[in-house]
């Protein structure tokens, strides 16, 4: 099952480079840093997440 990981640039309680773990998934991995988010991705900027989602999904 192919995986989109997006992630907060600025989220205080786990920085980006440990969570790039991509190498830990078989299936296709996605890993996006969204600039000007912190932890609560869906909360802090709900419409541009949902965009993010719709353009990866298919």
């Amino acid at each position: 099952m192919p995986l989109l990981q997006l992630h907060g640039a600025d989220d205080g309680c786990i920085r980006p480079l440990q969570v790039d773990d991509r190498h830990r998934f078989a299936a296709a991995h996605a890993l996006e840093v969204v600039p000007d988010v912190g932890h609560f991705l869906h909360i802090e900027a709900p419409e541009a997440i949902a965009a993010r989602i719709a353009a990866w999904a298919p």
